[in-house]
């Protein structure tokens, strides 16, 4: 009886546990491709802009505490491709130096896409916004573009700063 009534204890306890949190992002590793980009400071983003970025590859480590980024800037039609290594600090927000401090969080994950919220802080200390789009493939749903709109849009981001690039992303794999 006591066996029974401790299986039936667990199986509730077991029932009451949360489901995997949208946040767990254990299983992101691989590749993933930008697909839409936008900021409050759309010169920043645009064609040449500093931060205009295309994502090839995010690797966690230690339980994803640190997460390496690999990507390509296109300046003037030339691919530079960059890893930069992001320490998690507190509430899976990522800390990497690139282009000044940026602090970053993955705020939105489906089994195709991913959204990352980030704030570059540029040596003269300007805070610049930015949302990226990432997709396993060079697309994504309907569904989870607009769920990115809608979170660019709660960060304070217009929706009309929102760009496309996958179409310009010519660097190499």
């Amino acid at each position: 009886m006591k066996i029974l009534l401790l299986t039936l204890v667990l199986g509730v306890v077991c029932a009451d546990q949360e489901p995997q949190s949208e946040t767990d992002y254990s299983l992101t590793p691989g590749e993933w491709y930008t697909t839409s980009i936008a900021s409050d400071d759309t010169e920043k983003i645009q064609e040449n802009g500093p931060l205009r970025g295309y994502s090839r590859r995010i690797e966690c480590i230690s339980n994803c505490s640190t997460v390496a980024i690999t990507f390509y800037q296109k300046i003037n039609g030339e691919c530079r491709k960059y890893i930069v290594v992001g320490t998690s600090t507190k509430d899976d927000i990522y800390k990497v130096d690139f282009l000044g401090e940026n602090y970053f969080q993955f705020i939105f994950k489906s089994s195709d896409s991913l959204v990352i919220y980030g704030e570059n802080v540029d040596d003269e200390g300007k805070v610049t916004l930015v949302t990226e789009l990432l997709a396993k493939e060079h697309s994504v749903s309907e569904q989870d573009y607009q769920k990115f709109k809608e979170l660019t849009e709660e960060k304070g981001i217009p929706a009309e700063n929102i760009e496309d690039i996958i179409n310009t992303d010519d660097c190499p794999n």
